[in-house]
């Protein structure tokens, strides 16, 4: 990958982190921390990549889709979009009580 394609690569998936975090304040849906919080850390990262990518082009691209695609996948709601994606159901939580302990007759499911 050439520098100059790594820079833009950066910028590219920088910006739409940038983007992402603020569509998803605006929708309301939280992603851990505070906005601001979340865009400085993605600026503070937009400012390590670009540096990376002047000094090591060929490995400042990939970790940056990695580190798009980790953040995008962290956050709430990703596994239910796969689930369905892949067309099964959402995961649903085996009630458990105040320990923690789930009732082994709902890991069963319905006696036969």
């Amino acid at each position: 990958m050439s520098q100059r394609t790594a820079q833009t690569v950066v910028l590219l998936v920088c910006g739409s982190l940038f983007v992402y975090t603020g569509i998803r304040y605006l929708l309301g849906k939280k992603h851990g921390g505070s906005a601001y919080r979340q865009l400085w850390s993605i600026a503070a990262l937009t400012l390590l990549l670009t540096l990376l990518a002047d000094l090591v082009p060929q490995v400042a691209g990939p970790f940056a889709l990695l580190v798009a695609l980790a953040y995008i996948s962290v956050g709430p709601g990703f596994g239910d979009l796969l689930a369905k994606a892949a067309g099964g159901h959402p995961a649903v939580a085996a009630p458990a009580d105040a320990l923690g302990r789930i009732d082994p007759r709902v890991l069963r499911g319905p006696m036969p």
